[in-house]
Order: structure tokens, then sequence, then C-alpha cells
């Protein structure tokens, strides 16, 4: 689950045009996060947010139960 939530940011991400070609093509190089400053950036986006997206649904599920 915590990595659909992670994944569901990288969507939010690309819907809003912050992921480009040549961004996507980076992806191909295994330590891209380590060598593009800037996808550095996206993979922290998407690590904070989505770890806060799953929390939120996990906390909502404790209250349902």
């Amino acid at each position: 689950m915590r990595s659909i939530a992670h994944d569901l940011i990288h969507h939010d991400q690309n819907v809003k045009g912050l992921l480009k070609t040549p961004d996507i093509e980076a992806l191909s190089d295994p330590n891209y996060a380590k060598n593009n400053k800037y996808l550095n950036k996206i993979e922290m986006d998407a690590y904070l947010r989505g770890n806060i997206l799953f929390r939120e649904w996990e906390d909502c599920e404790k209250n349902n139960s």
C-alpha cells in the first residue's frame, strides 16, 4: 500500500507536468536519484507525500475499526 501511495504521488507529479521526457529517460540510470538533482527532489516529494497519504489512510482505518 505504501508503494501504491508513492506511485500515486508520481502520477500527481506527472499530471501537474513536473515529469518531462528528459526526466523520464533519465530513469534508466539505476542511480538516477543520486545523479539527477531534480529527480532527487521528485523522489523526496513522492516519499514524503506518499508516506503522509498512507499514514492518513491508515489512521482512518484504525478509527473505523
